[in-house]
């Protein structure tokens, strides 16, 4: 598994008010040093690490890697699980790859492209203590990726392996015999080929990963 990483640098800009007008008073930042986003309480120093990458190309794995350290552990979300809950409401207990793409788009384009992402941190705040660190699995459209942006500490990774490996992976995860055509198929939708903005769009994620 090739992993695509590339380290950010955070620039830290100062602005001076006026000397003319009186300086506001100043109030503890909650929401990750962030103006434009309503999660509360989402500690400045919270670290928010993403992951997107083409499926089954490794993501998940580093996520429950993350997730499962002893020391500087991070709480897992997985958007893909706030999907599934939402086609369990409408009885699909068993949904497949493009059952998930379909309501993932859905509910993008009903409630916004950072919706998946929302509820994962309203989530994560609802947490009997608050978490230090996130990991969030499964980054598929790249209004998620500015709405995440501006959190002072967030970074995008990205993750990437042959599409040989790829479905070999999906087979042994899935316990299925998928066809290489349908496999294809659901891979290129993915990747963006033919859908619209609030749609999957891994391939323009990954081009943006830090």
């Amino acid at each position: 598994m090739a992993r695509k990483v590339t380290r950010i640098k955070v620039a830290k800009t100062a602005s001076k008010a006026p000397k003319s007008k009186a300086t506001p008073k100043r109030t503890k930042s909650l929401v990750g040093q962030s103006k434009k986003t309503n999660i509360p309480f989402l500690d400045p120093k919270t670290i928010i690490i993403s992951l997107s990458g083409p499926l089954s190309s490794g993501c998940s794995t580093i996520a429950e890697h993350l997730a499962s350290l002893t020391k500087d552990k991070f709480v897992l979300c997985r958007l893909s699980d706030i999907i599934r809950k939402e086609l369990k409401k409408d009885g699909n207990k068993n949904p497949s790859p493009e059952d998930l793409q379909d309501k993932g788009n859905e509910l993008r384009e009903s409630k916004g492209k950072q919706v998946l992402v929302e509820r994962c941190l309203k989530k994560c705040m609802r947490m009997k203590e608050r978490p230090e660190r996130i990991v969030i699995d499964g980054i598929r459209n790249h209004g998620e990726v500015t709405y995440l942006r501006s959190f002072s500490k967030f970074f995008l990774v990205a993750t990437d392996a042959s599409r040989t490996e790829r479905l070999k992976r999906f087979r042994n995860k899935t316990a299925q015999q998928i066809s290489d055509i349908k496999f294809n198929n659901i891979d290129e939708r993915d990747s963006g080929i033919d859908e619209p903005e609030y749609g999957q769009k891994v391939t323009d994620c990954v081009d943006l990963a830090d």
